[in-house]
């Protein structure tokens, strides 16, 4: 799961103008954020 996270990490940069794909983007970096405070 670590390398798959952080291969969304990257994509994220890559595809931040991507409408299609931004709600995506926005549950990784919550599910992150949920993960670095746990």
């Amino acid at each position: 799961d670590e390398l798959i996270i952080g291969h969304n990490i990257r994509a994220d940069a890559r595809q931040y103008d991507d409408p299609d794909s931004a709600d995506d983007h926005l549950g990784f970096r919550i599910a992150i954020d949920y993960v670095i405070k746990k």
